[in-house]
């Protein structure tokens, strides 16, 4: 009985060590068609990449201002449409960053849960081997989720500083010069496409892209 218990609780331990692990969130991307480019009024808006996550989904554009004038970029006119055609509006700075931060910690830790679970199992367990195994078992399950929770929040920390460097703010693109970056929406299952408003030379111009 000992033995089968010892056995049972060890490959316990093995897996939930495996589930544990915990990071920067892990973006899945969508496969695109290779030339995703519309270009009116000499202004281009290149689509490079659809990401998503539980929490989010993200798209990567690039915009290229050919004209002699500047133009100014709003990402809040900037649309993602889902798999039922829906058109979305983007997150904001602040939205996204508390998607980001509210990913640690929406759960009660599993490994801390193993952990009183497993610590009060010892008290009852009438073998003294049993008892002594579940106890250590407990431990490491504790120490894991201690673990998995610091390694949480450096994933996190991880996604804020991407956020930082690559959110695609509200900018004014100089004559000549390329913008690129990552606009950030609520997670969909399927995009396929989007939408862009901007004001060029005075009149709103609508950029349309289907995946």
């Amino acid at each position: 009985m000992s033995r089968i218990t010892g056995i049972s609780i060890i490959c316990i331990v093995t897996a939930v060590l495996c589930f544990g692990c915990a990071g920067k969130t892990k973006v899945k991307f969508q496969q695109l068609p290779s030339a995703l480019v519309e270009t009116k009024e000499d202004v281009g808006i290149v689509v490079l990449g659809i990401g998503r996550t539980k929490h989010w989904s993200q798209m990567e554009i690039a915009i290229a201002n050919m004209r002699s004038e500047p133009v100014r970029v709003d990402t809040r006119d900037i649309y993602l449409k889902n798999e039922k055609g829906y058109y979305l509006v983007p997150y904001s700075n602040a939205q996204i960053e508390e998607k980001i931060r509210k990913r640690t910690g929406q759960y009660v830790n599993p490994l801390s849960v193993g952990a009183v679970g497993t610590a009060l199992a010892a008290i009852i367990l009438p073998s003294k081997h049993d008892r002594d195994v579940a106890l250590r078992t407990a431990a490491v399950l504790a120490g894991t989720a201690i673990a998995a929770e610091v390694a949480d929040h450096q994933g996190a920390d991880r996604d804020l500083e991407t956020k930082d460097d690559f959110f695609l703010k509200h900018h004014t693109i100089p004559s000549g010069l390329k913008l690129g970056g990552f606009v950030y929406y609520p997670p969909v299952a399927k995009a396929t496409g989007m939408k862009a408003i901007m004001s060029i030379g005075g009149q709103d111009v609508a950029f349309e892209i289907e995946f």
